[in-house]
């Protein structure tokens, strides 16, 4: 590390920031860098005025200045002024004011108002937009409206900026060894940035402070901006500072790796001495990393580097488990007898499919909900519930819950969670407001995700708003959020007033019915300009066919959302928007319009007759009632009829799929917990139905089955029940008084560690108290006491092994082909993908693409295994460690129009979205990707997860890799490799030769079979070793008596890995003794011990005539003594 001294300089008693930032950092994206103008920018985005200032009358002077004035005595702005003024971030832009620009445009239009009363042509040129054509030019500039060039402004001297001249004078800081004896230089810290701190100036507006750079050989960008009461805010002029050394050594690996994977650490060092240097590097072992070092005797590389040259030293590893791990190395210089000691953290997460389970519970001590004693209940098969009772007098619940790790998870990597909020939208609010993308965990970026994101955040406030909860941070976040998914929303606007999903696809009926309704509750929290929810509805009543039906010109993307696409419930979801948006913005229109209302009530009404479906009937029936059908009634008691009444648990709920819903059916309380999207959806319609007719107090067994159908993050099902059940859950918590709350909590465990008390009350009941590390294979003890309810939710999740027999709704297949080099040139100059027909360079040109890169193309084709289109479809996919793809190829395949949309999370992972997979037939996208990094032979698989956008149980996961060579570090795996240990030691000795044999005595074969772990067996061999190192025998008798099941009398596989030796032959009886050992299933499925043979045992024929009378005394004492005994 470097010791640097810096002297700040500015006005007196002023507060200054500072920021060291590596400079690559830069390089990679400089967009937030700080600079004076960004800073400036910043600032202007909390101005809420309309214009530079000034107004044609008193009451547009108010408005443009962000200012709401609540009096009679001012003239009102006329609308179709206000239609033409886009505030910054506060008005959406209305038709008018750019009618006549079609879809790219709008944004280019709301771009150029953001700029007004700056010099619009220098403001062109700073925007940045991908579609920055002529036609966004002209939009921009129309709707900027140039103002007049204003006159250069003065330089301002202030606080914190450094001069030019003194900016030249700063030396660069340089690391220099020169020690002459070993004195160990650690190299640990490798920031991207550092420093951020604030630092006050004296009275005469000096500062000096000393502070060391992390290890990092790189130029640092340091920057200061300021704070004073007396001087203005100043962002200083950066200064560089560069590190630097003679002999330089970068350890080099990927970031992030999955667990099995073989990885090559690579250690460069860079000699920029005059004369070459000799290094000796030694890899250290590290605990559950398998490699060539072993405990106490690091893997030596021994490197002569020439002057001004570099030297590479490797070493390959395999992590056995995920975490983070150090890797420590030493590089010894042998001319300056120097030592430097260098440790980097390896990030390893577990391979193959991560899968979660959750579930919610109520805690009810006082019996609010129900008040009887509640009995064992089987939540899935790795959580079970022995016991769970309610004392309503005393006010105490206990519950007994036991987490099991699943049997198909990688041992260990089973992890859970409890968290407890006091709040029936606790944690929705939390993830909503704060985390929002949680709350769906899904990509998004077309209109109909927009607003998904948008309606939750909209429910949540309105909730919290009626019941005075929440605090400001609360109420800025959320509409915070509401402004910029209106502002979002709008680049999917059509001109004559529709949404659709895509720039390219046609308009939807229910998206812009979702965006209607959205879009007025939205109006109570911030401006929603009027025309734009008026022009929808218009556009929404153009589409009524004479029945009065609502239809779907185009396949909806939310197919499953509408029931199949069926007429009946696309009319109900119209018609609630229509209702639920009329009569809050527009009752003129309503009123208006009551002829065609009228007809999509009958309509709805012919429909109920013959609707047995549960789902169908729900939204009906909710249609129904606000639309004050005179057969509403007759709606709710057959929607009533079709209940499912649950009396163990006290739940009520509509459930959809799967038998007749005719008639109610009572259910057992043994039945499993997981329900479909749908059922939610229609109970939450169920809900919404049954308060508009003020059965508030009734309604209790409903709001308790929809909140314990939620995750973590406050998700159910998918993503349309999510939004429905929020909404109906917050109109619940609106017209219900929030009772008092104080609990307290006590979880213990039986045999781990826990032990954890929580007390939970009004004032903490919005947030959520989370209790980590949840043991698996124990039972946990809930004790909850106090008045007031409160929501539990248990968060399991775990990895899998990939499978060969995974259940399937996709037929996903690959190849991967090598590209070749001059291939590769052709392919950066524009030859098509995979370059397999380059008569037309019509691809995109790969400037920055470096054609000595190892690629591969992968071809991946898809078709649905329905009989319909299913919608919109994600492909999420890891990427291969030490692989990546460009950016320009992604969006050729946008260009092509084989993808929707995509989204690149770094060089990890890649996610594809398709408007839908087609299921006559199959479609082919081909990715190129190039290596990043070098790696070993073999990698892990890395997943292919296709899935249905808004039903995600119908998804498919396969697995791509590049090679299932032999590996080069030999690993003691099971079948499924759940567990794995490190087998990478010395080769067992041999003993083939006669010199060998003879010194093998009674005390060496006593040694050897009292090391720690090892078992001692006589095993008569029934295959020799294969090419793999593998070989068979029959165990006959277990000397070191280790009771270990299914091992004497069964046959057990013997590994020798890549070694030259032993040699065996078919039918004679072998000594062996081996202290690694794991249990798998062999080819014919059936169980077998793995023995893996190494320096630390020994395998040795018996009928030898060497050795023949050792081994004999030997077994006779083994038999004669039990281990203890034996070993001493």
């Amino acid at each position: 590390m470097t010791n640097v001294e810096i002297q700040l300089k500015g006005s007196p008693r002023a507060t200054v920031g500072l920021s060291a930032v590596d400079k690559a950092v830069y390089l990679i994206n400089d967009k937030n860098k700080l600079t004076r103008k960004l800073v400036k920018d910043t600032m202007k985005l909390g101005d809420l005025a309309c214009s530079p200032g000034g107004g044609l009358h008193v009451g547009q002077v108010f408005y443009h200045a962000g200012f709401v004035i609540m009096t009679q005595d001012l003239d009102r702005t006329p609308a179709t002024e206000i239609n033409n003024i886009l505030c910054s971030l506060k008005q959406i832009t209305a038709e008018v004011s750019f009618g006549r620009y079609r879809r790219a445009s709008d944004f280019c239009c709301i771009s150029g108002r953001y700029r007004r009363g700056h010099n619009c042509k220098v403001a062109w040129q700073e925007f940045s937009y991908y579609r920055k054509t002529e036609f966004c030019r002209s939009a921009f500039m129309q709707c900027c409206n140039p103002a007049p060039e204003l006159p250069p402004t003065r330089k301002v001297i202030t606080s914190g900026e450094v001069d030019e001249s003194e900016n030249e004078r700063t030396p660069s800081a340089r690391l220099r060894q020169d020690a002459k004896s070993i004195s160990p230089i650690f190299s640990l810290y490798f920031p991207e940035s550092e420093l951020f701190q604030e630092y006050r100036l004296n009275p005469s507006g000096l500062h000096k402070l000393n502070f060391t750079l992390p290890d990092s050989l790189t130029t640092w960008h340091i920057q200061g901006m300021s704070l004073s009461d007396t001087s203005p805010f100043c962002v200083s002029k950066p200064i560089s500072l560069t590190t630097f050394k003679n002999v330089i050594t970068k350890l080099n690996f990927p970031r992030v790796v999955k667990r099995l994977e073989q990885i090559y650490i690579k250690a460069v060092v860079y000699n920029y001495k005059t004369h070459p240097i000799n290094v000796k590097v030694n890899f250290h072992e590290t605990k559950e990393i398998c490699s060539h070092a072993a405990p106490g005797k690091p893997f030596p590389v021994k490197l002569s580097i020439p002057a001004k040259d570099i030297g590479v030293a490797g070493v390959v590893i395999v992590p056995l488990k995920a975490g983070n791990f150090t890797i420590h190395i030493e590089v010894y210089e042998v001319e300056s007898n120097t030592l430097e000691i260098i440790e980097k953290v390896l990030h390893v997460k577990y391979e193959g499919v991560k899968k979660t389970n959750s579930f919610s519970l109520m805690l009810d001590p006082s019996g609010t909900y129900s008040g009887h004693k509640r009995h064992r209940r089987h939540i899935f098969k790795d959580v079970t519930i022995p016991k769970n009772e309610i004392s309503a007098s005393q006010k105490m619940q206990r519950i007994i819950m036991k987490l099991t790790q699943p049997a198909e998870a990688i041992d260990g990597s089973a992890k859970g969670d409890i968290v407890i909020t006091g709040n029936i939208l606790g944690s929705t609010i939390q993830t909503t407001l704060k985390e929002p993308h949680k709350l769906l965990d899904k990509p998004y970026g077309c209109g109909e995700q927009t607003m998904i994101f948008l309606a939750p955040c909209v429910y949540i406030l309105s909730y919290l708003n009626s019941t005075n909860q929440g605090s400001q941070v609360i109420y800025e976040n959320a509409t915070r959020y509401i402004r910029l998914g209106i502002l979002r929303e709008q680049e999917f606007r059509k001109m004559d007033g529709s949404y659709a999903a895509f720039d390219q696809n046609p308009s939807s009926v229910w998206l812009t019915a979702f965006v209607l309704k959205v879009f007025c509750q939205a109006s109570e929290f911030e401006h929603v300009d009027s025309h734009l929810t008026k022009s929808a509805m218009t556009w929404l009543f153009q589409k009524q066919r004479l029945d009065g039906s609502f239809i779907e010109d185009y396949p909806v993307i939310h197919q499953e959302m509408v029931g199949g696409v069926n007429d009946r419930v696309m009319t109900a979801f119209v018609l609630i928007s229509l209702m639920e948006c009329g009569y809050k913005m527009h009752p003129v229109e309503i009123y208006r319009r009551k002829n065609e209302i009228d007809l999509a009530i009958r309509y709805l009404e012919k429909q109920m007759a013959v609707t047995y479906d549960t789902y169908d009937m729900a939204i009906i029936s909710y249609a129904l009632a606000l639309a004050d059908s005179s057969r509403k009634y007759e709606a709710r008691i057959k929607l009533r009829s079709m209940a499912i009444e649950n009396y163990d648990k006290g739940y009520l709920y509509w459930r959809v799929g799967g038998y007749s819903n005719v008639t109610a059916k009572k259910v057992s309380a043994w039945y499993h917990t997981e329900e479909s999207y749908l059922s939610v959806e229609a109970t939450a319609y169920a809900l919404l139905t049954e308060m508009h007719y003020g059965e508030v107090e009734h309604v209790g067994p409903i709001v308790k089955w929809l909140i314990e159908q939620r995750n973590s993050a406050g998700m159910f099902k998918s993503t349309q029940d999510t939004v429905m059940a929020l909404q109906a859950l917050a109109e619940y918590g609106i017209k219900t008084i929030t009772p008092d709350i104080n609990l307290f909590f006590n979880l213990t465990s039986s045999r781990a560690h826990l032990h954890k008390h929580l007390t939970v009350n009004k004032e903490t009941s919005l947030w959520s108290h989370i209790i980590p590390d949840v043991p698996m294979n124990d039972e946990v003890l809930i004790e909850s006491m106090g008045i007031g309810s409160a929501q539990m939710e248990l968060n399991m999740w775990y990895y899998r092994p990939p499978t060969q027999r995974e259940t399937c709704h996709f037929n996903v297949t690959h190849i991967i082909m090598p590209i070749q080099k001059d291939v590769r040139r052709l392919i950066k100059r524009g030859c098509p993908l995979c370059g397999e027909s380059c008569r037309n360079l019509n691809g995109p040109i790969l400037r920055n693409w470096d054609v000595s890169d190892q690629t591969i193309c992968m071809k991946i084709y898809l078709r649905y295994l329905g009989t319909s289109d299913p919608g919109m479809v994600v492909l999420d996919m890891d990427l291969l460690t030490g692989y990546d793809t460009h950016e320009e190829l992604l969006e050729q395949l946008k260009l092509d129009r084989l993808i929707a949309k995509y989204h690149k999370h770094g060089n990890s992972r890649l996610t594809l979205y398709f408007n839908t997979i087609p299921f006559n037939k199959e479609i082919e996208i081909k990715l190129l990707m190039f290596r990043t990094m070098i790696y070993m032979n073999r990698l892990m698989p890395a997943p292919i997860n296709v899935y249905v956008y808004y039903n995600a149980t119908e998804s498919c996961t396969k697995f791509y890799q590049l090679s299932r060579e032999k590996d080069l570090i030999n690993l003691l795996c099971d079948s499924s490799k759940k567990v794995c240990k490190c087998a990478q030691r010395d080769c067992v000795t041999c003993y083939e030769s006669m010199s060998e044999l003879v010194n093998i005595k009674l005390k060496f074969l006593e040694k050897k079979s009292c090391a720690k772990e090892q078992i001692v067996m006589i095993v008569n061999m029934t295959s020799t070793f294969d090419s793999s190192g593998t070989a068979y025998g029959f165990v006959q008798e277990d000397l070191s008596k280790t009771d270990i099941p299914d091992l004497e009398e069964h046959v057990a596989i013997f590994q020798k890995g890549i070694c030259h030796c032993p040699h065996v032959k078919v039918g004679e009886i072998y000594l062996i003794m081996a202290n690694k050992r794991v249990r798998t299933l062999d080819e014919s499925n059936q169980y077998r011990h793995k023995f893996w043979v190494d320096s630390s045992g020994l395998m040795i024929n018996k009928k030898n005539q060497f050795v023949k009378g050792e081994i004999d005394i030997f077994e006779q004492k083994a038999r004669s003594l039990s281990r203890q005994a034996f070993c001493g």
